[in-house]
């Protein structure tokens, strides 16, 4: 199943269409793998040399395939997001989220120190149909 994972993976970093799409249907290995490779310095040997070749591009993909994979599983995402500082990514992604936990986090981030938190909560909540 992981060749099938990866396979999808590197195909949103060679921008083949659709690979987001078939990504998020793997379910919840998909998830699994592609959060354990963003945090992980053993990739496979073609997403390391796609990584080198599109330099800050790269982390508009990895928030693509994130993104997919989260929409996909909103329940996993948010057991994974339990006891951890949600990063601008995640408050960004949360407002797209079905798991109504979102809002517990995204209103918690609204009191945060830094500004793009706040603004980012802001927004996901608004996009939730929430106000702030």
């Amino acid at each position: 199943m992981s060749d099938e994972i990866d396979r999808e993976l590197i195909g949103i970093f060679e921008f083949r269409k659709g690979a987001a799409d078939r990504l998020a249907e793997l379910g919840p290995s998909a998830f699994d793998r592609v959060l354990h490779l963003y945090h992980s310095t053993d990739i496979p040997p073609r997403l390391s040399e796609l990584g080198g070749q599109l330099g800050r591009q790269c982390v508009d993909l990895w928030a693509e395939a994130i993104a997919a994979v989260a929409r996909a599983n909103p329940g996993k995402y948010l057991d994974w997001l339990t006891g951890r500082q949600p990063s601008t990514l995640d408050l960004v992604l949360l407002g797209d989220v079905d798991d109504a936990r979102a809002s517990t986090v995204l209103r918690a981030a609204l009191d945060h120190p830094e500004w793009l938190h706040r603004h980012h909560a802001q927004e996901s909540l608004v996009r939730r149909g929430e106000w702030p």
